[in-house]
């Protein structure tokens, strides 16, 4: 991540991609550098798109609001040739409010659309300060192919604890050592998803 903002800072707009199954930490890690972005003056902007909506560009209207435009795109254009407005006026936006970090989440729920204007937004900027981190689940049903948005991003795949990040999980959720949890077992059963970790030792006698 901080790789990814030096390059940004640089002129050399960057797209981070990091992927995981849900509750492995994606979030978490993007709210993590969320603060080192803002630490290092950069501007935070956030969008995420819908499970419940898949209009055309949703995953960018929290970006829209952050910049403070209006996407000038023409209504009498069928929705696919209005990505190439959709791309200027993010661009500009986004230029006009360097240095920023923009966060995008859950990308497997996003429209064509959008997944195209991300894929060719760091061209666009030229060599506007901006870093963008987007998460994205493995394999969800239905979700828009990221083929080309990988090639065009560094990627970051995200996988489970390890039997000792495991053991400092069960610290942090039964401190007073109550209860006597293997965490090898644990990190086994769970692949260790923290979220499921988590699940199984909040859960009435561990069973989960």
């Amino acid at each position: 991540m901080r790789a990814a903002f030096d390059s940004a800072r640089a002129g050399r707009p960057t797209i981070v991609l990091l992927t995981g199954e849900a509750g492995i930490g994606k979030t978490r890690l993007a709210d993590e550098a969320a603060v080192i972005g803002r630490a290092s003056g950069a501007r935070v902007l956030r969008g995420e798109a819908d499970v419940l909506s898949r209009e055309p560009m949703e995953l960018w209207r929290g970006i829209y609001r952050g910049v403070g435009i209006v996407p000038a795109a023409d209504p009498t254009l069928p929705v696919e040739e209005r990505r190439w407005e959709h791309l200027e006026s993010l661009a500009d936006g986004l230029a006009a409010a360097a240095p920023a970090l923009v966060v995008l989440e859950d990308l497997h729920w996003a429209d064509p659309i959008a997944i195209w204007v991300l894929e060719h937004l760091p061209r666009a900027l030229g060599d506007a300060s901006i870093a963008v981190l987007a998460t994205c689940r493995d394999n969800e049903s239905e979700m828009t192919p990221l083929d080309t948005l990988r090639r065009v991003s560094t990627l970051v795949r995200l996988g489970g604890l390890d039997v000792e990040g495991v053991r400092q999980l069960v610290g942090a959720e039964i401190p007073d050592k109550t209860r006597v949890v293997d965490p090898v077992e644990l990190c086994a059963r769970t692949g260790g998803n923290p979220l499921f970790v988590q699940e199984l030792l909040r859960s009435p006698g561990g069973g989960g």
